[in-house]
């Protein structure tokens, strides 16, 4: 079968199951295969698969139809520009945390320190680096899975030698590594009762710990609220929230009196998704 008719074949059957941009993830799993970029594959539209192949592309069309995310399906997933390792003991990075990324390159001075906290896949610290080779990094997480994870990025961006990667409870309270010029966080942001309402290859496929936030959702920013005081002066706080939490998370930071500045900016589709603040 020649590449066009599979790619056809493939993304009738994710139409028929149901998926979202079937004709995209039937692309991607071609590209993959075949080691060609979404380009290439159409100006070799008319050359035929070898039996290897087809049988590797059923085979990851198969996991994709049992409600496996794409990423996970493919180990990769894209973010700012650059391909990154996932597994399912990681989320899925998001577009919207794109717009974190490009906030704190905006804050984080020449020479910059900063932490990265609930680091996850490690794909906002490793771009961080990646962006500004003259940063240094500390990024943490509870998941020992999602450490593996964060350091496989670390070393594929070849920033390892500027990131310190550390298991740590954020509930626990804000570590105690020094002073940062800027901290960062995605962290858990979900209310607990609301779990169970979430798209279920989300529920039931990324993991609940880097979704729970509580029974508020809010857990974690209680923590975060207290940032300033391993901050340097002037320095940022920088986190993503759940497009409802504006109004909480302000006046979380702003009950501390430690921060000049607390600012929300919307995401890609005008919700409310990041507030940052400036150390006074």
């Amino acid at each position: 079968m020649v590449i066009r008719e599979a790619m056809r074949h493939t993304r009738d059957r994710f139409l028929a199951a149901g998926i979202e941009n079937a004709a995209n993830e039937a692309r991607h799993i071609f590209s993959f295969v075949l080691g060609l970029s979404l380009s290439e594959l159409l100006m070799r539209a008319e050359v035929t698969l070898s039996e290897k192949e087809e049988e590797t592309v059923n085979a990851l069309a198969e996991k994709r139809l049992s409600g496996i995310p794409l990423a996970y399906v493919l180990g990769t997933s894209d973010f700012f520009g650059r391909s990154f390792f996932v597994s399912p003991a990681v989320l899925i990075p998001r577009p919207e945390t794109e717009l974190l990324v490009e906030e704190a390159l905006l804050h984080l001075p020449e020479g910059g320190r900063f932490f990265d906290l609930c680091t996850g896949s490690g794909c906002i610290a490793t771009t961080l680096l990646a962006e500004r080779m003259d940063a240094t990094g500390i990024a943490c997480d509870l998941s020992e899975a999602a450490l593996a994870v964060a350091e496989q990025n670390a070393h594929r961006l070849r920033v390892a030698d500027r990131l310190q990667l550390c298991r740590y409870d954020l509930l626990q309270g804000m570590p105690d590594w020094g002073k940062a010029d800027i901290i960062v966080s995605n962290p858990p942001y979900i209310q607990t009762a609301v779990l169970d309402t979430l798209d279920s290859e989300v529920i039931d496929r990324e993991p609940t710990m880097a979704l729970d936030g509580g029974a508020d959702g809010l857990d974690f920013y209680r923590v975060l609220s207290s940032a300033a005081d391993v901050l340097n002066p002037k320095g940022w706080l920088l986190m993503e929230i759940g497009y409802d939490q504006k109004e909480a998370v302000e006046a979380l930071l702003k009950s501390t009196e430690k921060y000049t500045s607390v600012i929300t900016k919307k995401d890609y589709a005008g919700l409310d998704r990041m507030v940052i603040a400036q150390r006074g």
